[in-house]
């Protein structure tokens, strides 16, 4: 009997969320149960942030899907349309990667963005 794969999607935004979830990342990738899809975005893919997308690529991690929203520019669009282009950018990765599910872990714009994406999604 074939086994049920779950396609596990995990977003981060932040470099401190990512060191949070660094091990369950792991974990995820490492198991015959599941398949990680990291979706990466926010302050991770902005130089005035330290383009921190490099530090888990280091981990050996390569992103399923990257979310560049407007940090780096001058001026800085405001945290709704911060918010907006999040809900976009993962929206289309979740139609495009098909996820079982979604695992987000904070309490700023990036993640209100991927987890509206995501309830949006069903």
């Amino acid at each position: 009997m074939a086994k049920n794969i779950l396609n596990v999607a995990v977003f981060t935004g932040s470099r401190a969320e990512y060191g949070l979830m660094r091990y369950l990342i792991s974990a995820i990738e490492e198991s015959s149960n599941f398949n990680l899809q990291l979706i990466v975005g926010g302050a991770h893919l902005s130089k005035k942030h330290g383009m921190t997308v490099r530090e888990i690529e280091e981990d050996q991690i390569q992103p399923a899907a990257t979310i560049p929203v407007g940090l780096d520019q001058d001026p800085q669009p405001s945290m709704a349309i911060l918010t907006a282009e999040t809900i976009a950018g993962v929206s289309g990765a979740i139609k495009r990667l098909k996820p079982d599910l979604l695992i987000v872990l904070g309490d700023r714009y990036e993640t209100y963005g991927a987890a509206s994406a995501a309830h949006l999604h069903r």
